[in-house]
Parts: C-alpha cells; sequence; structure tokens
C-alpha cells in the first residue's frame, strides 16, 4: 500500500538581511507611477568649487564647469515563474501568495546583478549606468601591481569618495566574500539591526548575493582569488507594484490544452542607479594582506 502523506505547510522563505535593498531600507521607493516607462534627473554631487584669497577676487580666477547631464534610467523587470498541474495541484488560493512570496525573496539578487553587470542596461533612451565600469565618469583605482590586498582596496575606495564626495558619504559595493574578509579584519562593522554594513567614516558597504566580483570588462576570475569593489554615490532604488500574469481571475488563460498545466509569473518593474558623479573600482586580491613595496 503506498503511503499517504499529509500536507504541511512548507518551510519559510527568510528575507535577506544584508545586500542593496536591506542596507536602503525605508529610502526605496514601491509603487507604480510614470517613473516605470522611464525616468531622468538633474545630478545634485558633481559640481567643483575652491577655495580664494578674498571676496574681491576675480571672477575669471574661478574655473566654472558645466552642470551636469541628465541622468537617464530605462527601468527593468525582475520576475519568476512557476508551472503546475491544474489537475489536484497546488488549491488556486495558494498560487499568487506563492508565486509573490518567491519574487519577494530573490528581487534583491536580480537588482544587484543588474545595477553590477548591466546586462539589460542599454534601454530605447537611455544607457543606464551600472557598477562594472558603466559610466563615464568611472576612475579605476587598481595599481599596476595588478591587484590591491583587501584593506589597501578599501582604503582607496574611501580615499575616492572622500574626495569625490567632498567628504560626503557614499556606498561601497563588494561580494559577499570581499566584505567577509572586511569585517573579519575589523574594517567595516555591522550596526545593530544587523542591515546595515559601515567603515570607519559612515559610508554604507553594500555584500550584495547579485554582486559577482566581476571587473569593468564583465569578466570574473574563476580562480577566486581577486573580486572588483566598486564605490559609488547613494544608489536610489525604486519598484513597482507585484504583478502576477495571469491573473487569479483569469486562470483559464495559464492552462495549457496539451499537458493540462498551468503556467505562473510574478513580476514588477524596478529602477536601480545612482547620479553617477562618483564612480570608481579596485581590483582585490583576496589572498593578500598588505602591499608589495616595489609594486605599490
Amino acid at each position: 500500500m503506498p503511503p499517504i502523506f499529509d500536507v504541511v505547510s512548507a518551510p519559510p522563505i527568510l528575507p535577506a538581511t544584508v545586500g542593496l535593498l536591506p542596507t536602503l531600507g525605508q529610502r526605496v521607493q514601491t509603487g507604480s507611477g510614470r517613473w516605470e516607462g522611464g525616468y531622468a534627473f538633474e545630478p545634485n554631487g558633481c559640481l567643483s568649487g575652491g577655495v580664494q584669497g578674498s571676496a574681491c577676487d576675480a571672477d575669471t580666477a574661478k574655473t566654472i564647469d558645466d552642470f551636469a547631464d541628465p541622468v537617464r534610467h530605462v527601468p527593468n523587470f525582475a520576475w519568476v515563474g512557476g508551472r503546475c498541474t491544474s489537475l489536484g495541484g497546488i488549491p488556486r488560493a495558494e498560487i499568487g501568495p506563492r508565486v509573490r512570496a518567491s519574487l519577494e525573496a530573490s528581487q534583491g539578487p536580480k537588482i544587484e546583478r543588474e545595477l553590477w553587470r548591466g546586462d539589460n542596461a542599454t534601454g530605447d533612451s537611455a544607457a543606464n549606468l551600472f557598477l562594472a565600469g558603466g559610466s563615464p565618469n568611472f576612475e579605476d583605482l587598481t595599481p599596476g601591481a595588478g591587484t590591491s590586498p583587501g584593506g589597501y582596496a578599501l582604503a582607496a575606495l574611501q580615499m575616492f569618495l572622500a574626495q569625490c564626495a567632498e567628504g560626503g558619504r557614499g556606498m561601497i559595493h563588494a561580494t559577499r566574500a570581499t566584505v567577509d574578509i572586511w569585517l573579519r579584519e575589523y574594517l567595516v562593522e555591522i550596526q545593530s539591526g544587523g542591515t546595515l554594513i559601515t567603515d570607519a567614516f559612515g559610508n554604507w558597504i553594500v555584500a550584495g548575493a547579485g554582486y559577482d566580483g566581476s571587473d569593468p570588462d564583465g569578466d570574473v576570475d574563476a580562480s577566486g582569488e581577486t573580486a572588483y569593489a566598486y564605490a559609488t554615490g547613494l544608489v536610489d532604488v525604486k519598484l513597482g507594484d507585484i504583478v502576477l500574469l495571469p491573473s487569479l481571475d483569469a486562470i483559464e488563460e495559464a492552462v495549457s490544452r496539451t499537458d493540462n498545466r498551468v503556467q505562473w509569473i510574478a513580476e514588477r518593474v524596478f529602477g536601480a542607479t545612482w547620479d553617477g558623479c562618483c564612480h570608481a573600482g579596485v581590483r582585490v586580491g583576496l589572498c593578500e594582506t598588505c602591499c608589495d613595496p616595489a609594486g605599490s
């Protein structure tokens, strides 16, 4: 006699505690709007300045730069899908919550991957900024030796932000492995609550599960001995409403007549970008602890 299986609740899906979305917290803007078709904004932090000896110095002594071009961004879609039999399969009332929960649990790495690699960065009216070299202001801080040991790489990114952001705070994006090394060397710390990692100067450290450590050419070091890390200004994330396709009121649209299986998709539009003023990267030597004096 075959065993009889009782139906119980599945193990819960726990949300990520670190990464881009947890770091930003309530700064993430949620809800549909006209931005979903594309949006633009004027950068705030790209102006230069200086000091002068007196208020009577001639205006010609000042070098005034043009305002930066507007940042244009074309949103992308994060989605998950599933199929099941329409004959005694998952109860209809559970389908929507299950697919929605799966998207909510996995959307962070999907957004992080697009922000890092820019796989869909080129839209109809904008070439979206992305971490792996995808901006006109990008600076590669990698030294001539080819890598920068963990702590020195972090210091290079910190120094860059201090100069570019006029001492203000920024974001440093790195793989989980890179941030783990920084944590173990007490170079960064997890703040109370467990969702925010910062360095000594208050910069936000983003350890994204979707960050793969790829360099500006899109290559990942297969040996695992190096990985790129990037510094930017504050990233802005917008999330549209989650849409279930088809809706639960149109179940017949999801049924395949050939095998009586039902296909469901949950998706939401998102935008993730920064102003583009500050953008640098460095190849981190994950197996190195100090610089080579001859090559530094």
